[in-house]
């Protein structure tokens, strides 16, 4: 006894069968399946979960299997109606996000509403293994706010769900690998069986969202090769991972409205340490765990229908877990056990797996059948239980056996579970359909119209379930904020035939709560049949039949009186007063059944007695009979024959125009009124307001005037039968607002208690509806009972803003319809109401196979959220993601090869690829080749430099639905622009294209040779050009599958285009389209050991085409080179004579005899002493310089003197003697007589080198000794007349052997001779290569080369170039004695055997004066310093004007700088090279005028070749450096100011830089031309400068023109009207600022260019004040037609006659000062002109 007290307590069985632990509601998404019911539908019908799609990533490692299960909208959720922030939603893992949905859906799904769950002990247990979002948001992407660690963590998978369903009981995460989902169970069966909580949500989810997941457990080796999991078959190779996220909802059975299963028990073990490693199944274990799994519950295995096993197709797992079953359970039954996996049908989906089986199993007791097993062909034979038949695979759908199921689960760590489920034994009795007709409404909240009318639509695909309509309806007894669409519907059945929706209808609830007001109407609501329909309503009926017999008794039939087809019966008022009273009391009895209360009740007439009843002032069986009496006494008393009428106005109204006979009944509302009289009265007066258009008509009142004088005496009969019925009368609630006495009386006595006095005084007083009916909220919801919704017009009208709801209609066929739709409205507009109280009481549990709610239930999930997915990480809800550009990864170093100008940076075409890969990854995936893209107006900020060592990161932005993109390096943009995909993109076509051409062919070393020059120094992969024309208009491209190098080499031709060494960068492109898919299907055409594209290039529609690429507008800026490191030699290469050498300065004689060393010679390191010996200054330093000049050669140098010398640069000095030196290359010896000649000569053949020299400074070279040691080379006298340098070489004591002689020929076109040159290098045999009479031939060079090859020192040269010369002939003396002096080249010109040397250009600082043309540039663009004279290319002779003074402008500041492209003033480098200036004055030296003009370029000039159109004589008051000042600005100012617009029709005009130039000039015409002046300046001396020069200026007219505080100024000055004119320079924000400050219809002149040339954007918004902008290009004037230049200068000579035009202040630099020139104009101090005197 005691042992079974024990078990009945115990864990393993409940208290009672009410404490029975059940599943209750199901929830889930499955691979392929969005809910329940789908995964049932395709697990019976055998359909594959499971497939190859890449929906998660691409198919790229062949070691990830391809298939796998995948639920669908990880991006979607419902998050304003749970109230997570979007920030969190976001960061939040899908896994938690779905998981609270499906939460929320098994709850509903159980027929429970979470609401009413909170503040409940209800767990919440979540078996869940890995997350990879945690990857994204914990160690990638950092949210602010710290949402990543809400949204992330794993706990809060469980914990959101407490959370957003308010449940206080535990909730925890739990991880135990495949089995976390039965051990969820586990957990929930454990607390509630000990009481800990009442109920209890389990989940379990999956998802794959990263390949390297699934990888670690192919290497693992568990999963199946070909994605297949084939459960127990032969075949079976392991298993599939798959995704899903389901919950459980578990209760006690006593609390349950639904019963899927009974958890009979739960138990879990763990495997312990096992041999074979921790993932191996210990088939012990297992056994053991069930083996004391049916011991702790006193069950036999026998009792088993079916089990459910882990089984997921693994090589060791199946065994091991068949033969555990097998030894436990096999062995105690009869009959084989039927197993099945379901596994086999959606893959395993791990954490979520154990809920996968639990549903299976309620779904074969809510069927009776058995899912069968998929992929299964036949039974492994190793597994002996299933060889041997004692387990049985379920292979088609299969009858259950018996109503238990054991379920198996088991984590790869050897967490162990198993469960066992029992079924539900109530069955649905004849489809579940009611025992009654009264059609069934249901009312129902969702989150969309199309969440209410999914479940409206379920219940109309079946016949009509009285237990699934009572679930239903049990769930909407409760309200949820957030559900803001409601609905209603009535549902008829149809016998097994699907029921049919009498009515529907669904609205957008704003959740106003209106207060309720009870309407009771009176006479006139009444009609024949009037009840009839609405007895179906089992309260209604009940009430009339109470009724009934309560009027037996006075010999009424008031059933026949309600249901009657006779249209006669209400012509008996007594009819009417019951009629109406019965049914009054009806709809109110059911409203009351609903637990619906009013918050006002209002009646009219005789509808006070329904007021009564609802406000529990009369009983029904006292309405009933006051109503009888009130007609019993209208029937029985004589009385005038009156009538009743309906008037169109109101009462106030009416009183003047009635006649007296004739009295107000009713005040119904402001434009409605009923009057009572005499018959006749009555009739007469109805017909003379209808003669007038007022609507009347008379009302049928059984010809009794009520409410009024004539029916005064029927008040003390009725007052008698009222004491009877009402003897205790009750006191009236504040609810009722009485409508029979005025609301100032509402205090007294006889009005506040529902008393016979009070009735009486209802029928005889006239009805103050109007007056109380105001008294009610504006809004409220007023629903009218009555047998019809008779005042419905009058509600509505005197109260707009309310909502009228009659509960019923004349004349409907179907009036309990009618009913219903009305109650369905009251819902719609806020009114909760238990609708399951109008039907039969459901008795829950309902019964199996009572269809699944949950798979009914939809969200709001119109927002997208965030998604961690593989390709993808960090781009797809931002567009965002980061580019690590390294030089040392293998993916980016094709990139080091991009150099420009030296340094390496980012292509622009690499730019546009990541942007390309970002954009395809937000909206198609990794592979972006595949996705046709355009780009438009790319605008390139900046270019990025790229270290060799280290990386640069570039982020990438775009934005939705723009497809504007963003890239930004280290927080600065780099470039901006827009791209969008193509939909149907086209195949770029070539126009036009000239074939033929004089143009050549240029190979592919010659091509980038040429761009080298220009600074683009392109390497490796960025070598693709094959070969180019060479006007740059057609070439052909190497395709190596790499986009950045294929589009940059198609930028690269383009380049060879411009004539121009200038280095250009792109800066914009317009457009570039590309279309992958027609670019490799050209591909695959071509050889593939050849694959080769042509570029095209379109000047005329400024494209360039090659493949599927197609680039429209590319537009490049110049950009500065780099100054070449150190200071350029600047040197000329002549031919010097060895023997009768010119006179050389020291620098150039010392250069000779180094280069001649170093040619004869080659050494790095030359060490050079010179012996001082009377004093003289040394020489090493020049051939230190000589040296240092030289690339890669350095110089040891010594002085050997007794002097007490200052230190020399580079020299060391010391006190010693020659003989102590060794190994020198030079001596250097001078100022010795004879003697000592001799003696240190013999020294310094001891001390050098083999073949060393040395060099002797002498007075003269008449005494040049012959010597058998040294042989003399050169002798060169030197420019300071002092002294004379002889060159001698140390005699070598090598035998010679006799050379090679090769001729080489520029005519000898098979180049035979470079066979025999090879012959002899490589037999290392002394070569002579020569050439005779070809001055064209490149010998030198060539031998040059060769010498610097290995063992090129045995090659010399003799370049013979004089026709006076012998023929070659080494035998010859001639040439035999040049050859004995050894020298490596040998030349002869003009009669001598010499050399040519690099010689240095001695540059002059003096002042010089020039007769030729010479013109101002600088040589290094952007660097002023390099500003200098340069020789012109024009013959002074030829040109016609001598300039005197070259004014400057600012657009030669722009051109010296480069922030303006010389490309824009000359197509060719010639022309490009002379464009500073253009404004000069000067002298016709024709005709020897003084002129003053402006020209296209070239003014900074001496001279002028040809006078342009734009030129004056200059006044005679005028001086030459004056005249210099007027050209460009007056020209410019009047060009603006007559031509271009007409200042004369304005009053006010804003002129920018008024001490500019162009600034006094305007400044000066306005004044002239009565313009109100607002100027703008830079300093304070400036403006003072203004206002001496100009008193007609205001000074508050004068503005800043360094900041935009001027715009102020003239608001201020004009009253915010804006000026008339704005002649404008300045920039950017400037200029915008400008353009505000015109008034309406003004005029902008726009005299900068910097804007224009960088195509800056002006808001068109400005527009709309009718302005104009114009560009005022002074320089287009030069190419005008004659008319315009003569109308501008007739109006310029106007002007200085008139002495408006005046020459500006100057400030004047001489020609040699041209730097100072150009940086005083830049430093802005200058006021007026600044000028160069030439």
């Amino acid at each position: 006894m005691e042992c079974k007290k024990n078990k009945k307590y115990s864990r393993s069985f409940p208290d009672t069968d009410g404490d029975d632990i059940v599943i209750s509601g199901m929830a889930g998404k499955f691979p392929n399946c969005r809910n329940i019911t789908e995964y049932q539908y395709k697990l019976y019908n055998k359909i594959d979960m499971v497939d190859d799609d890449e929906r998660r990533w691409r198919h790229f490692n062949p070691e990830i299997p391809k298939r796998s299960g995948k639920i669908g909208e990880l991006e979607k959720f419902d998050a304003t109606f749970f109230g997570v922030h979007f920030k969190q939603a976001h960061t939040m893992d899908p896994q938690t996000r779905i998981l609270i949905e499906t939460a929320y859906e098994a709850v509903i799904d159980s027929g429970v509403n979470p609401k009413s769950l909170r503040g409940s002990k209800t767990g919440v247990y979540i078996g869940s293994c890995i997350s990879e979002s945690e990857k994204t948001w914990f160690y990638e992407k950092v949210s602010s706010g710290g949402f990543g660690i809400t949204g992330c963590s794993r706990a809060m998978m469980a914990n959101r769900i407490s959370y957003c369903l308010g449940l206080e009981g535990p909730s925890f995460l739990l991880d135990t690998a495949c089995s976390s989902s039965m051990y969820a169970l586990d957990n929930a069966f454990s607390a509630i069986r000990n009481g800990e909580i009442d109920a209890a949500i389990i989940g379990g989810s999956n998802l794959l969202l990263h390949p390297f997941v699934t990888l670690q457990f192919a290497r693992l080796g568990v999963l199946a090769p070909d994605g297949f999991c084939r459960p127990f078959d032969k075949n079976a190779s392991g298993y599939t991972r798959s995704e899903t996220i389901n919950c459980l909802f578990l209760q006690r059975k006593k609390d349950a409205k639904r019963v899927y299963a009974s958890v009979v028990y739960s138990k879990t073990n763990c495997d312990g340490y096992k041999p074979e490693g921790i993932t191996y199944p210990s088939g012990i274990v297992q056994e053991k765990l069930l083996d004391q799994f049916y011991k702790d519950i006193d069950l036999k295995p026998s009792v088993l229908g079916y089990l459910e096993a882990h089984s997921t197709g693994t090589v060791v797992g199946d065994p091991e877990e068949c033969k555990a079953i097998d030894n436990v359970l096999c062995n105690q039954r009869r009959e084989p056990l039927l197993v099945g996996s379901v596994k086999s049908n959606v893959g395993h989906s791990e954490a979520a797996s154990g809920i996968c089986s639990l549903v299976k199993a309620c779904f074969a007791f809510e069927s009776g059948l058995i899912a069968p097993n998929i992929n299964f062909t036949e039974v492994k034979q190793v597994i002996a239980p299933l060889a041997e038949g004692r387990l049985i695979v379920v292979k088609d759908v299969t009858p259950l056996p018996k109503p238990f199921i054991g379920i198996n689960s088991f984590g790869f760590g050897g967490a162990n579970a198993h469960a066992l489920l029992k079924g539900y034994t109530k069955s649905k009795t004849n489809h579940g359909l009611p025992q009654d007709e009264v059609p069934r409404l249901l009312t129902w909240a969702g989150r969309t119209e199309e969440a209410v009318q999914e479940i409206f639509n379920a219940v109309e695909k079946n016949p009509l379930d009285a237990e699934f309509i009572g679930l239903l309806q049990n769930i909407q007894e409760e309200d949820v904020s957030g559900m803001v669409f409601r609905g209603y519907a009535v549902f008829a059945k149809q016998g097994v035939q699907p029921c049919k929706s009498l009515t529907r209808d669904v609205q957008h609830y704003t959740g106003l709560q209106r207060p309720i007001v009870w309407v009771y109407s009176g006479m006139g609501s009444q009609w024949h049949e009037m009840g009839t329909k609405l007895m179906i309503i089992p309260r209604f009926r009940e009430a009339i039949e109470s009724c009934h017999q309560i009027l037996l008794s006075k010999g009424l039939d008031l059933l026949h009186i309600l249901t009657t087809n006779d249209p006669e019966i209400y012509q008996n008022i007594l009819h009417s007063f019951v009629g109406i009273a019965a049914v009054q009391i009806g709809l109110t009895d059911v409203l009351r059944s609903l637990n619906f209360q009013p918050d006002y009740i209002i009646g009219h007439s005789v509808g006070e007695l329904g007021c009564a009843y609802a406000d529990g002032g009369l009983t029904a069986q006292q309405m009933i009979l006051a109503a009888y009496y009130r007609g019993r006494v209208s029937v029985d008393l004589e009385k005038i024959r009156g009538s009743m009428a309906a008037i169109g106005v109101g009462y106030k109204t009416i009183l003047h125009m009635m006649p007296k006979s004739i009295e107000t009944a009713c005040h119904n509302g402001p434009d409605s009124c009923t009057i009572s009289g005499p018959l006749d009265d009555v009739s007469h007066f109805v017909a003379e307001l209808k003669s007038k258009g007022i609507f009347a008509k008379e009302v049928p009142c059984s010809n009794i005037a009520y409410h009024s004088k004539y029916i005064a005496h029927m008040g003390p009969p009725l007052l008698k039968y009222m004491k009877e019925i009402i003897p205790n009368p009750r006191a009236r609630t504040t609810k009722w607002l009485s409508t029979s006495v005025p609301k100032c009386d509402w205090d007294k006595d006889q009005a506040k208690f529902c008393s016979a006095e009070y009735h009486t005084n209802n029928l005889l007083n006239s009805v103050l509806f109007d007056e109380t009916f105001s008294l009610l909220p504006k809004n409220a919801l007023t629903i009218e009972v009555a047998p019809h919704g008779l005042l419905g017009a009058i509600l509505k009208r005197s109260m707009p803003n309310g909502i009228h709801i009659p509960l019923t209609n004349r004349g409907n066929k179907n009036n309990a319809l009618f009913f219903l739709s009305a109650l369905g409205k009251l819902y719609q507009n806020g009114v909760l109401l238990p609708v399951a109280n109008l039907y039969e009481k459901i008795q829950f549990p309902v019964s199996r196979s009572t269809p699944s709610i949950s798979s009914l239930i939809r969200w709001d999930h119109s927002e997208d959220w965030f998604v961690t997915k593989y390709e993808n990480m960090k781009t797809k809800s931002s567009g965002e993601r980061v580019f690590p550009v390294n030089l040392a990864s293998d993916n980016e170093e094709f990139m080091s090869g991009h150099i420009i100008d030296g340094k390496i940076i980012v292509p622009a075409t690499c730019y546009l690829q990541y942007v390309w890969e970002t954009f395809s990854l937000m909206y198609h995936g990794p592979s972006y080749m595949d996705v046709p893209v355009e780009f438009e107006d790319i605008r390139f900020i900046r270019a990025t430099s790229m270290p060799v060592n280290g990386k640069v990161d570039l982020t990438v932005m775009i934005h939705y639905g723009t497809g504007h993109f963003e890239i930004t390096e280290a927080g600065s943009l780099v470039v901006t622009g827009i791209i969008r995909e193509t939909e149907n993109p086209n195949i770029p076509e070539v126009y036009q294209f000239q074939k033929k051409s004089m143009f050549p062919m240029i190979s592919k070393r010659d091509f980038y040779k040429e761009l080298r020059l220009r600074g683009y120094h392109y390497n490796g992969a960025f070598q693709a050009v094959q070969m180019a024309r060479s006007d740059g208009l057609f070439g052909k491209v190497e395709w190596n599958y790499n986009w950045v190098t294929f589009m940059d080499a198609m930028l690269q031709i383009q380049i060879l285009g411009t004539d121009s060494r200038t280095l250009l960068l792109p800066t914009k492109i317009r457009k570039l389209k590309i279309n992958g898919l027609h670019h490799f299907d050209l591909m695959t055409k071509m050889n593939p050991d050849n694959r080769v594209f042509d570029v095209y290039v379109d000047h005329m529609y400024d494209r360039i085409v090659a493949g599927g690429i197609e680039l429209i507008g590319l537009h490049a800026s110049p950009v500065q080179r780099r100054r070449p490191p150190g200071i350029p030699v600047l040197e000329e290469y002549v031919f010097l004579p060895l023997s009768l050498s010119p006179i050389l300065s020291l620098q150039n004689a010392a250069r000779a005899c180094v280069q001649i060393a170093l040619e004869n010679n080659p050494i790095p390191k030359m060490k050079l002493v010179e012996l001082d010996t009377d004093g003289k200054e040394t020489v090493l330093t020049e051939f230190l310089e000589a040296i240092e000049d030289l690339p890669v050669v350095t110089g040891d140098c010594i002085l050997l003197t007794s002097r007490k010398l200052e230190d020399i640069p580079g020299v060391h000095v010391e006190n010693g003697c020659l003989s102590s030196q060794t190994n020198c290359h030079f001596v250097l010896l001078g100022g010795l007589d004879e003697e000592q000649m001799q003696d240190k000569i013999l020294t310094a053949h001891k001390v050098l080198v083999e073949t060393g020299y040395m060099v002797l400074r002498l007075k003269s070279t008449e005494n040049i000794l012959e010597m058998d040691k040294f042989r003399t080379i050169t002798t060169i006298p030197i420019d300071n007349n002092e002294e004379t340098f002889v060159l001698m070489q140390k005699v070598s004591t090598k035998l010679s052997v006799q050379p090679i002689l090769v001729k080489v020929s520029q005519n000898d076109e098979h180049f035979e001779w470079i066979a025999v040159l090879q012959s002899a290098i490589s037999t290392k045999t002394p070569v002579i290569v020569y050439s005779f009479n070809e001055s064209l031939n490149g010998i030198i060079g060539l031998v040059n080369c060769l010498r610097k090859e290995p063992d090129g020192n045995m090659i010399r040269c003799f370049f013979i170039d004089d026709q006076s010369a012998p023929e070659f002939d080494l035998s010859l003396p001639f040439y035999a004695a040049q050859l004995s002096l050894g020298l490596a080249f040998n030349i002869y010109r003009n009669g001598s055997w010499g050399s040519y040397r690099h010689l240095k250009l001695i540059k002059s600082e003096k002042p010089m004066a020039r007769l030729d043309h010479i013109y101002g540039n600088v040589i290094q663009r952007g660097d002023l310093s390099t500003l200098q004279w340069l020789k012109g290319p024009y013959d002074s002779q030829n040109c016609q004007i001598k300039v005197a003074y070259s004014s400057l402008n600012f657009r030669d500041v722009m051109l010296a700088t480069g922030r303006l492209a010389v490309e824009l003033y000359g197509s060719s480098r010639i022309d490009q090279n002379c464009v500073l200036g253009f404004e000069y004055s000067g002298i016709n030296v024709l005709t020897g005028r003084r002129i003053m003009s402006m020209v296209v370029k070239g003014g900074v000039a001496s001279y002028i070749e040809k006078p342009s159109k734009l030129i004056w004589d200059i006044p005679d008051h005028w001086s030459l450096e004056e005249a210099a000042t007027v050209p460009v600005v007056y020209i410019t100012v009047y060009y603006a100011f007559f031509m271009i617009t007409d200042i004369r029709k304005g009053k006010s005009i804003l002129i920018h830089a008024g001490t500019g130039g162009i600034g006094l000039a305007a400044i000066r015409v306005a004044l002239s031309y009565n313009l109100e002046v607002f100027t703008t300046c830079s300093t304070p001396e400036k403006k003072k400068f203004l206002l001496e020069k100009f008193p007609q200026l205001k000074e508050s007219n004068i503005g800043n023109s360094r900041d935009t505080s001027f715009e102020l100024m003239v608001q201020r000055e004009t009253n915010g009207k804006g000026v008339d004119f704005v002649l404008n320079s300045l920039s950017e924000e400037k200029l915008l600022a400008s353009v505000r400050c015109l008034g309406k219809s003004g005029r902008f002149l726009e005299i900068g260019k910097f804007d224009m040339a960088n195509d800056n954007k002006i808001g068109l918004g400005s527009f709309l004040k009718e302005i104009t902008f114009h560009a005022v290009l002074a320089d287009s004037l030069l190419v005008a037609p004659d008319e315009d230049i003569w109308h501008l200068k007739a109006l310029i000579d106007s002007d200085i006659s008139n002495g408006i035009i005046q020459p500006l202040p100057v400030k004047v630099f001489p020609a040699h000062e041209i730097e100072q020139a150009f940086r005083h104009l830049i430093g802005g101090k200058h006021i007026g002109k600044v000028v160069i005197q030439a």
